[in-house]
């Protein structure tokens, strides 16, 4: 037998009622459902590694293990800012041209990844 127009009309009135309710209990304030405070360690924390005496390093820098010797590194020379002329090996204004779209765009995250990749090693 078909369900009669009360059945639906209660029907509705539940689901609306749901609604309301799911509405109300997301307004209401209370502790955030997210972890509070810092990261909560599940394991002991392991014991420093013992290591070779560190002497502190020239500058103020970290600490360098026995045997290592640093120096400081040169001052910035303003002619190593700018852009390369042709003639100091710049890449021509022309070197895209007639290349398609769809391989730059192909081609460019595949050259980011390769060189993040090389940059992790």
């Amino acid at each position: 037998m078909p369900a009669s127009r009360n059945d639906l009309r209660v029907a509705g009135l539940a689901s609306a009622a749901f609604a309301a309710l799911l509405s109300a209990l997301a307004l209401l304030p209370g502790p955030a459902l997210a972890q509070s405070g810092g990261p909560v360690r599940l394991v002991p924390a392991p014991a420093p590694a013992p290591g070779p005496t560190a002497t502190p390093a020239a500058g103020g820098g970290q600490p360098l293990p026995s045997g290592v010797q640093a120096t400081p590194l040169a001052p910035v020379d303003s002619a190593w800012l700018g852009t390369l002329a042709p003639a100091e090996g710049a890449f021509p204004d022309t070197l895209w041209q007639g290349t398609p779209r769809s391989y730059v765009v192909a081609a460019l995250p595949w050259c980011s990844r390769r060189r993040r990749r090389r940059c992790r090693t």
